[in-house]
């Protein structure tokens, strides 16, 4: 808008007068010009469809931001990625997504399968990862949603006695997963499984449901 303004301002602005200097001749006359003022529907036209542009744009972003937040809250706090409610990596998604799906009917989303604390299968890394997460929030010691894997694991085994091998070895076999796009081999999955056994133990007894 501030554009637009200039340039109409600038096309309506007159040529200031230059002073003429002693022992010069006196400029020749030049025929006067008269800048053609844009047609007033066509300025409120740009005008609107500016402000209508950013308004919608702002709702968009505001109503994917108000939609992450209540998704995240419906998981229990489990979940074992978090992620930060602005980043321009969204922004750009949420962008990306407005221009595709401007006329596509949305389908709905599949529904997320439950989650059993009481699982006592072999599970991978992440699934381990996420039981901890909620194991450590009924002990009444959840994840902060500003803390890494790593400064969560350090903050829990201070608090949890014994627990700071099992939870350093998972923590760091999650990490490799989860940032690293790293496949886990058999034998440290089992392993991550077994440790998983003996912390969910800890875990339990500092709130005596062992």
């Amino acid at each position: 808008m501030r554009i637009f303004v200039f340039l109409i301002n600038l096309l309506r602005r007159e040529p200031d007068p230059t002073a003429e200097e002693p022992g010069l001749p006196d400029n020749p006359t030049w025929p006067e010009v008269i800048a053609r003022d844009l047609p007033a529907w066509a300025t409120e036209a740009i005008k609107w469809f500016a402000v209508a542009l950013v308004v919608g744009l702002v709702l968009f972003i505001l109503y994917k931001a108000v939609s992450r937040l209540r998704t995240r809250r419906s998981r229990d706090e489990i979940e074992e990625i978090h992620e930060s409610l602005w980043s321009w990596r969204g922004f750009r998604d949420d962008l990306k997504e407005l221009f595709k799906n401007l006329f596509k009917k949305k389908e709905p989303l599949p529904e997320k399968s439950a989650f059993d604390e009481d699982f006592e299968g072999e599970m991978d890394v992440r699934e381990i990862y996420r039981h901890v997460l909620w194991e450590g929030k009924r002990s009444g010691l959840p994840r902060r949603r500003q803390e890494t894997p790593g400064e969560y694991s350090v903050r829990l085994g201070q608090s949890v006695p014994d627990s700071d091998k099992p939870l350093k070895d998972i923590t760091r076999e999650y990490e490799n997963v989860r940032y690293g796009d790293n496949v886990v081999p058999e034998e440290r999955v089992k392993n991550a499984n077994s440790l998983w056994v003996k912390l969910k133990g800890l875990l339990r007894a500092i709130r005596g449901d062992a």
